[in-house]
């Protein structure tokens, strides 16, 4: 049940006053953290054939990233408002980009053992994710 509050606040908070800050301030965000996150997926870039989890994808930008280079990717997002949104990025960069409806606790063993990666690129921003997202961490790590 716990989870399951989780995931609707987050859902309530991005739709209500998180989304629209953002948006808001994309411009000088995405200025600011575009860098840091290109330098990291270069450096962790998977590889043609192999899969990837993006969880918490937002927009899906670093899920069309992986794909772009090759990986077969599946988007995973609480919020179901945001996967339209991933499926266009990822038609625009001339991609495929598999969606799921999932937050960090939704992830379980059959969507961990699909993959290759798992990647978070634009994760947490609440305190009552956390730890959903170390359990989350903490079962890939058991799989490996």
């Amino acid at each position: 049940m716990a989870d399951a509050q989780a995931n609707a606040e987050q859902i309530e908070y991005w739709n209500e006053r998180g989304g629209p800050q953002w948006v808001q301030r994309q411009e000088m965000l995405d200025a600011q953290i575009s860098p840091f996150g290109l330098v990291a997926l270069d450096k962790a870039a998977a590889q043609r054939g192999e899969s990837v989890l993006d969880v918490g994808c937002g927009w899906g930008l670093a899920s069309a990233y992986c794909a772009h280079h090759g990986a077969s990717v599946t988007a995973a997002d609480l919020d179901p408002e945001v996967l339209p949104l991933a499926r266009f990025h990822a038609e625009l960069n001339g991609v495929e980009v598999e969606t799921v409806e999932a937050g960090f606790a939704d992830v379980g063993p059959d969507l961990l053992a699909r993959v290759d990666w798992v990647i978070g690129a634009d994760i947490c921003f609440r305190a009552n994710l956390i730890e959903p997202l170390f359990d989350l961490v903490a079962r890939e790590i058991g799989r490996a």
